[in-house]
């Protein structure tokens, strides 16, 4: 554990001890290696080994070939870097200056941050909605942005879904989205397309949607770029009633909660996955009709032969 202390200078030395310069232009370059992400950065990071003398070039192109086949990065190959570091001083100050500017320049506003995250949501999201529109039919599919253990019930209400950005989220039009708090296993999946595409309108009955009379059921009003807004009945709203306490909510009705998305949104996979699974059960319909009429067409062939 690294402890701070006054400074305290001597005759004859720096009053930073010459290993915590060492050990922090160590620090510096690594993690710069290992998060080679940024165009200047990536660039500056291949040509080091030929731009600068073997003596540091060794063991920067031996940490950066380990980053780029996933191999984990060892404290002896950090000690390598630090004395190489420590024999080098000049060499490692020549890399440090562009590695922070790089780094710097390359920093995301939070506006920027944000938007990146959006596109990332509505590239997948739309795709969804885009098929919807297409098909002309509403959709079960696994999970949602906060989970994948739930069902994402996408109800086509209009000709063009689509989700609009506005006051700093996005929102569905043409659509709604309903939380389904049942596990999303394939039969269950399957079954919930099944009655989708025997509905003449390609939509679920009422009932197993209806946020305002089922607990279970949540509407998705609002994504956020790290929240979604959705309302569904309060699972306290008759104690709540009966008590009868002084409050602006009316908890006879859906009141409006929100969940986090977890970093990365890793449920947006499966959501997206679960989008084919959702096709294949709708299609299979028309498929099996397909079949039985080629039977069909065959048999009238033998029978004209006879």
């Amino acid at each position: 554990m690294e402890s701070s202390s006054g400074s305290h200078s001597h005759e004859g030395q720096s009053p930073a001890a010459p290993t915590n310069i060492t050990a922090l232009a160590t620090r510096i370059i690594v993690s710069a290696l290992e998060s080679a992400g940024y165009t200047q950065a990536a660039t500056l990071i291949q040509k080091w080994p030929e731009l600068i003398g073997k003596e540091i070039g060794k063991p920067i192109r031996n940490i950066r070939d380990k980053q780029a086949k996933g191999e984990i990065i060892t404290t002896a190959d950090k000690q390598e870097l630090n004395i190489a570091i420590q024999r080098n001083p000049r060499e490692a100050e020549l890399l440090l200056g562009p590695i922070v500017a790089s780094s710097v320049d390359a920093t995301l506003t939070a506006d920027d941050e944000r938007h990146q995250i959006f596109v990332a949501y509505t590239f997948a999201l739309n795709a969804i909605c885009e098929y919807m529109t297409k098909a002309k039919t509403s959709l079960a599919l696994r999970g949602f942005l906060h989970s994948e253990n739930c069902i994402s019930y996408w109800h086509l209400t209009g000709t063009a879904a689509a989700f609009s950005f506005s006051s700093g989220c996005l929102a569905p039009i043409d659509f709604q989205i309903y939380l389904l708090d049942y596990q999303p296993s394939s039969s269950e999946l399957a079954t919930l397309n099944e009655e989708i595409r025997r509905n003449s309108l390609r939509h679920l009955s009422v009932e197993k949607y209806d946020y305002e009379k089922d607990q279970r059921i949540s509407l998705v009003t609002e994504i956020h770029e790290l929240k979604i807004r959705f309302f569904k009945l309060h699972p306290k709203r008759h104690d709540l009633i009966r008590e009868k306490k002084a409050s602006s909510i009316d908890y006879s009705r859906p009141t409006a909660w929100d969940c986090q998305i977890p970093i990365g949104a890793p449920a947006l996979l499966r959501l997206f996955e679960s989008l084919f699974e959702a096709k294949v059960i709708q299609q299979s319909y028309l498929k099996a009709m397909a079949s039985t009429t080629q039977a069909v067409q065959a048999k009238k062939a033998e029978f004209g032969k006879k």
